[in-house]
């Protein structure tokens, strides 16, 4: 199981620029969905911050990342 004191942030970056940046998320965090505009974007990127205080038993998933082109 995940260390109580374990803790992320999870962040969309396209072209070099953060899009967006959750909140500090512990084990005991709810689930969230985001809804990014990443229009004209050439690169994505999906990261995963260890919020600085180590990573041990950080754990993280983007679960089901969809990206929506029109």
């Amino acid at each position: 199981s995940a260390s109580a004191e374990a803790s992320v942030r999870f962040e969309v970056w396209t072209d070099g620029q953060r899009r967006y940046q959750s909140e500090r998320m512990t084990p005991l965090s709810a689930v969230e969905a985001i809804d990014v505009d990443i229009s004209g974007a050439r690169w994505l990127e999906l990261l995963v911050d260890d919020t600085g205080d180590s990573a041990d038993g950080d754990l993280a998933d983007w679960a089901d990342a969809r990206v929506h082109c029109e």
